[in-house]
């Protein structure tokens, strides 16, 4: 359920696991459909979302967006638009970057809409800079 804990939690979480009602069971349908939700906002667009279901995250590869490396790209979302992307080449021992990032899903469906738009405002943005720099014979 977690990916490190301490001892005092790993009990409480074996004892709800223990309930007899289960309600953990419903959470895959609960995070399928909040994933279903931001992909399907950002169905249209440059982004390709690999799968990674029974989770509450969502992996996007965007290297028809940027040539950044996942870190850069990471803080030029951060910086430039408030929103939080995790490189997932901080996850490797080795130096990698697939040029894919992993987005936390917003826990409520409000905050998700607010952040599509947010998503689709970046992506205009950055195809406006493609688009200029194609003209220059650039590369992002």
């Amino acid at each position: 359920m977690v990916f490190a804990v301490n001892t005092p939690a790993q009990h409480a979480f074996a004892e709800h696991l223990a309930d007899p009602q289960q309600p953990y069971l419903d959470l895959p349908q609960f995070y399928q459909a909040k994933r279903d939700l931001f992909t399907a906002g950002l169905a249209n667009t440059p982004f390709r979302f690999l799968g990674c279901g029974g989770t509450y995250f969502v992996l996007a590869d965007y290297s028809r967006i940027s040539d950044l490396s996942e870190a850069e790209f990471a803080k030029k979302l951060i910086a430039d638009y408030g929103v939080a992307a995790i490189p997932v080449s901080v996850f490797y021992d080795s130096p990698v970057d697939h040029r894919v990032v992993r987005f936390c899903l917003p826990r409520k469906k409000a905050r998700c809409k607010t952040r599509l738009h947010v998503w689709r405002a970046f992506l205009a943005a950055e195809e406006k800079v493609n688009a200029g720099h194609a003209r220059n014979g650039c590369k992002n």
